[in-house]
C-alpha cells in the first residue's frame, strides 16, 4: 500500500511543479507550504518529546525540513542552493525508494504516518525543483553542499541513539553494520572503504547533475525568451516577466 501512495504522491508533485511554473503567485504558495512544514514539524517534535518519547532531528530529510523552510521564509539567499539541493535529493530519494520498495521495506510506517511523510517530502520535492528552475546557481559554491553534508553526518554520529538503528537512512551511512559479512576484520574494513568510496562518487555525481540541470534550464529559458522576442508573440510579456523571476546566486 505504501508504494501505491508514494506513486500517487509523486504524480501529484509533478502536477504541482507544473502549476507553480505557470503561476504568478508561486513564491507565495511555496512560502505558505514552507511555513506549514516548519510549524508542523516543530509541533510534532514537541509533542513527541512531551509524551516522554525522545525524538531529535537526525535524518537528512528531517534536518532538511527545517533548513529548507527557514532558508525560504527568511530569504537566506546565500544558502538557497544548499537548501534546494537537499530538498530535491530528500524528495526524490523518498519517492523513488517507497515507490519501488515500499511494500517490502524495513523502513516502513503505518498508513497515516506514511501519508504525512508523503506530504512533507512532497513539499520538499516541489519546492526544491521549482527553486532549481527559477534560480541560477553558481557552481563555485558547490563546496557549501559538501560542508553541510559533512555537518549532517557529524551531527548524526554525535547524537546517534540506538532507537534509530535499522530505521533511518542516515543510520546506514554512519553505522554500516550490515557490511560485516566476513569473519576477517580486515576484509570487513576493506568492504566499508569501498562502500564509502562508492557513496562519495555517487554524491559528487548528484551535485554535478544538480548544477548541470540548472545551467541547461537557464540556457533553455533564455533561448525561448529571445525567440519569443524576435517573433513578437502576444504572450511575450508574461514570459519575460517569468524570466525576470530567475535570480543569480
Amino acid at each position: 500500500m505504501t508504494n501505491i501512495i508514494s506513486i500517487i504522491g509523486l504524480l501529484i508533485c509533478i502536477l504541482a511543479i507544473t502549476s507553480l511554473l505557470k503561476s504568478t503567485h508561486a513564491m507565495t504558495y511555496l512560502k505558505i507550504a514552507a511555513l506549514f512544514l516548519l510549524v508542523f514539524k516543530i509541533i510534532e517534535f514537541t509533542l513527541v518529546n512531551v509524551k516522554g518519547e525522545f525524538s531529535y532531528p537526525i535524518e537528512i530529510s528531517t534536518i532538511t525540513y527545517f533548513m529548507f523552510s527557514i532558508t525560504l521564509l527568511f530569504n537566506v539567499k546565500k544558502y538557497l542552493h544548499v537548501a534546494t539541493f537537499f530538498a530535491i535529493i530528500s524528495g526524490i530519494g523518498f519517492f523513488l525508494f517507497y515507490s519501488l520498495f515500499g511494500s517490502v521495506s524495513l523502513l516502513h510506517y503505518d498508513i497515516e504516518k506514511h501519508i504525512i511523510s508523503v506530504i512533507c517530502h512532497g513539499i520538499l520535492l516541489v519546492g526544491g525543483v521549482f527553486l532549481l528552475m527559477q534560480n541560477e546557481f553558481n557552481k563555485s559554491n558547490k563546496f557549501d553542499i559538501y560542508v553541510v553534508m559533512l555537518a549532517i553526518l557529524g551531527h548524526a554520529s554525535i547524537f546517534y541513539i540506538d532507537s534509530i538503528k535499522n530505521t533511518t537512512f542516515i543510520y546506514y551511512l554512519i553505522k554500516p553494520e550490515f557490511l560485516q559479512v566476513f569473519s576477517s576484520p580486515w576484509q570487513n574494513h576493506l568492504v566499508q572503504v569501498l562502500y564509502y568510496l562508492i557513496l562519495m562518487f555517487v554524491f559528487i555525481q548528484m551535485i554535478a547533475i544538480f548544477y548541470k540541470f540548472n545551467r541547461n534550464y537557464s540556457y533553455l529559458t533564455a533561448v525561448i525568451s529571445q525567440d519569443k522576442k524576435k517573433c513578437n508573440f502576444v504572450n511575450s510579456k508574461p514570459r519575460q516577466k517569468n524570466q525576470n523571476m530567475r535570480r543569480n546566486f
